[in-house]
């Protein structure tokens, strides 16, 4: 079984293509595995996308590898890992496929409330209410506007990236 076996995507038949499509997934730059064995850039890079789902002995299997690979390409590694330690959103490659759909409704029941509310997004007529809003001193109800709008913005973009992934893991399935 190869070290790309696992992973959620359908990738190129070559070793120097599977790295590069994963290193854009990861958005590790491909001069980092220049160094490199095919064998080990793969490798490394599986291990980065299965972590969060890993128990602690491959954990640590993985962990080992990467402090056999140089410097510049081991912190690039960590950095990615513990970004999706600590909020897969931020690493949403490290998601598996459940837990994207997971997200993907959780998000969509969020932009249909907002919908319903008619707090779809900040336009700039809103904007506009919202600055009337200040120059009369309405704090407190700007402030929540403000921040209902900023949230529905970021959940929006968050929707917008997890809607990519699901496309690009789909697309790699043939289901598209």
């Amino acid at each position: 079984m190869s070290s790309t076996d696992a992973l959620p995507y359908e990738l190129p038949e070559t070793p120097r293509r599977k790295i590069g499509v994963l290193a854009e997934i990861v958005d590790i730059p491909r001069t980092r595995f220049l160094d490199v064995s095919d064998k080990d850039a793969l490798k490394a890079l599986s291990g980065l996308i299965l972590y969060r789902h890993l128990d602690r002995q491959k954990e640590r299997e993985v962990n080992r590898h990467w402090a056999t690979l140089p410097q510049p390409l081991q912190m690039s590694l960590r950095k990615q890992r513990n970004f999706a330690l600590v909020n897969p959103n931020w690493g949403i490659w490290s998601l598996s496929t459940e837990e994207l759909e997971n997200q993907h409704d959780w998000v969509q029941s969020i932009n249909n409330i907002a919908q319903l509310l008619g707090l779809g997004g900040l336009s700039i007529a809103q904007f506009k209410k919202v600055l009337r809003f200040l120059e009369k001193g309405r704090l407190a109800g700007v402030a929540a506007l403000l921040l209902a709008g900023t949230f529905l913005t970021v959940k929006n973009l968050e929707g917008r990236k997890i809607d990519a992934e699901m496309v690009r893991r789909l697309k790699e399935e043939g289901e598209l």
